[in-house]
């Protein structure tokens, strides 16, 4: 992968076989007027500390082209502002074209992401103009549309759309194309641009009106953006596990399979972490015979509900992301204001949120080690809460000169560390106290594999 940020230095493989990118989605707060990128960027400090080297951030078409023909100069400023923040941490962003249920008159009212322009005529006659769209007065809200996703699969008027959209009535997909075409634009070359997730979710009438969609996109980014990341994200109904399906178009390398993963409510955690865990392995082999890797762009636990307990199973996740050797973005992170135990994370009743109302993580955001990147082929790493041990192992290779990174706090082991490394390899956090950095000590070969391991030493 070309791109980078300065603690990701290159040189990585282009399908992020030696580098981990973990992180978060933001804002979830973002997708209803007024919409703009993080209110408050000094907000946005706190991500390294715990371990987020990538933001999954999202794009609402509906503010970036309110107006059809004429893009939002201040919102794409605002998106940009974010970005260069998270640049400055060393946080890479990976934009990402985002809707729920098309529109906002759409899925009863409850959807998001898509102008009301682009709402194609034959699914603007199946509107109930009695409903309020989401964001309106009267419109959204807890009560009414937390079955949103209920909706959005059975509303006629959404189905109407998405049919209209792929059908390219009234030329609303080659506006969306175009759409796409303005923000690569605005980013190609910057540092902290990772790449692009070309739609979020979509509800496909067929495979190959989805692939016919991604194919058009990757071509007018890669028109201005030859070498960004393009991650094409399966369909909704793929979030509980079901496959994919979907694949890079033919020619368009450096690219990912995008998937989400949310268990069945009211799971207890060890069914809901199995189910997970064959999720994705499902889909790591999917990716493999695409020659592509994966990228889950979602998942996530809400604290308080009945099943399944949110810590653990984050962290179970976790531990299945690290064994697959997996980079994703959890939903979902808000600004501190912008979360409440009343109003959860706003109008489809969810509570995802990983902070509080002040910013402060919750349950459903532990503090874990985690890779980063690896000098050589992955062979293992594993982080074992109880006993507040690390061990991670790879298989070196001369010619990466960049040294492995382990995101391993020094507060996760509550007390001073100890790091013992293979012979050759000198090993030590970083001023932060966050990374230990390990590099090969001059004038040594390195070894078929080398290992790296951290435990609380005794007071």
């Amino acid at each position: 992968m070309k791109r980078s940020s300065a603690q990701l230095r290159p040189p990585f493989s282009p399908f992020l076989k030696v580098a981990v990118f973990r992180g978060v989605n933001l804002a979830a707060t973002s997708k209803l007027p007024p919409f703009g990128g993080v209110p408050a960027l000094a907000a946005l400090d706190a991500l390294p500390g715990r371990g987020v080297n990538v933001a999954r951030m999202l794009v609402m078409w509906e503010a970036l082209e309110p107006v059809r023909g004429t893009y939002n100069a201040t919102y794409l400023d605002s998106i940009a502002a974010t970005v260069d923040k998270l640049t400055s941490l060393n946080i890479l962003s990976l934009l990402d074209f985002h809707q729920d249920g098309f529109a906002r008159a759409l899925a009863r009212g409850c959807g998001d992401g898509f102008p009301a322009w682009a709402v194609p005529a034959a699914a603007a006659a199946l509107v109930d103009a009695t409903v309020p769209a989401n964001g309106d007065p009267g419109g959204g809200g807890k009560a009414r549309c937390g079955a949103w996703l209920r909706a959005a699969l059975g509303d006629a008027a959404t189905r109407a759309a998405w049919a209209g959209f792929y059908a390219d009535d009234g030329g609303v997909r080659a506006s969306f194309v175009a759409a796409w075409a303005h923000v690569a634009a605005r980013f190609a070359g910057h540092p902290g641009v990772l790449g692009y997730d070309i739609l979020n979710e979509p509800l496909p009438t067929s495979a190959s009106a989805v692939a016919a969609l991604h194919r058009d996109a990757a071509a007018a980014i890669r028109a201005v953006d030859r070498d960004a990341l393009l991650v094409f994200s399966a369909p909704i109904m793929s979030s509980g596990g079901a496959p994919a399906g979907v694949r890079a178009p033919a020619g368009v390398t450096n690219a990912a399979l995008g998937v989400h993963y949310y268990p069945p409510p009211n799971t207890a955690t060890p069914p809901a972490l199995a189910g997970a865990a064959a999720a994705l392995t499902a889909w790591s082999a999917e990716a493999a015979a695409a020659g592509v890797p994966l990228f889950v762009g979602e998942y996530g636990a809400e604290p308080g509900s009945a099943a399944p307990d949110a810590a653990a199973y984050i962290a179970g996740f976790s531990a299945a992301l690290d064994s697959g050797w997996l980079s994703g973005t959890q939903w979902a992170w808000t600004p501190p204001g912008a979360w409440s135990i009343e109003g959860g994370d706003g109008w489809n009743g969810e509570s995802f949120s990983v902070t509080d109302t002040v910013g402060a993580p919750r349950a459903n955001w532990p503090l874990r080690p985690c890779p980063v990147a690896m000098a050589g082929k992955p062979i293992g790493f594993a982080a074992n809460q109880a006993q507040r041990r690390v061990v991670a192992a790879w298989a070196p290779d001369a010619a990466i000169t960049a040294p492995t990174v382990l995101f391993a706090p020094v507060a996760w082991f509550g007390g001073r560390v100890r790091v013992e490394a293979s012979p050759g390899l000198c090993c030590r956090h970083d001023a932060a106290l966050l990374n230990v950095v390990c590099e090969r000590r001059a004038g040594t070969g390195a070894g078929a594999v080398a290992t790296v391991r951290m435990w609380r030493a005794a007071a």
